[in-house]
């Protein structure tokens, strides 16, 4: 039976930012709703405009690669599913204490390049910015992949986890003082799952 392709999502509707950790936002850009895989990076618009509202890039790196998104459409998208469902098998494995080949990640890491620069004008006091080198759109995902990195290398994987709602794929990292947090959002998955408790209580 052939897999049914996400559902696509226009820039307009944004991904939900609940996991506590950027590499877990990351996975959450596929989510599933009423029982359909929606893609919130449908297109390179939609992943440039995540990227954005995310702080992994900004306008200026949108601008100095303007014209390699043009005369290469469909490759930011690619290249960026491709790393999110590389980066959700390896957290996944390490989750269950299993070993996860990291040669993707490290081709993007592989790929960074930052470099600091002195400010200094007559109206303001010096000060040192960092800037990426950028020469292709793989250098955009250079943040993302660091994040993933980070996370495997310096997360607890004890609080990386997914939410109970079985009809939900969402992870989040549980930063709560108990470290009981069980749902991706009280919103989304805590409050229905409890009215379907409580109904299910109810009928018995």
């Amino acid at each position: 039976m052939k897999a049914q392709e996400p559902v696509a999502i226009q820039p307009a509707n944004v991904a939900p930012l609940l996991a506590d950790h950027p590499a877990l936002d990351f996975l959450n850009t596929l989510v599933r709703v009423r029982d359909e895989d929606v893609d919130f990076l449908s297109d390179d618009a939609a992943v440039m405009a995540w990227l954005l509202r995310t702080g992994f890039t900004d306008e200026d790196a949108r601008e100095e690669l303007a014209g390699e998104l043009s005369s290469r459409p469909g490759v930011l998208k690619d290249i960026t599913v491709g790393l999110r469902e590389n980066s959700r098998q390896l957290i996944a494995l390490h989750k269950t204490g299993k070993w996860g080949d990291p040669a993707i990640i490290n081709r993007f890491l592989e790929r960074g390049g930052s470099y600091r620069q002195l400010a200094w004008s007559k109206e303001t006091s010096p000060a040192t910015y960092s800037y990426r080198r950028l020469k292709t759109l793989e250098d955009l995902l250079v943040p993302v992949a660091e994040a993933v990195a980070d996370l495997l290398s310096h997360g607890d994987v004890e609080l990386v986890r997914k939410c109970e709602n079985p009809e939900c794929r969402m992870w989040f990292y549980d930063r709560t003082k108990s470290h009981k947090r069980r749902w991706c959002s009280m919103a989304l998955c805590g409050n229905r799952m409890k009215v379907a408790a409580f109904r299910a209580r109810e009928r018995g």
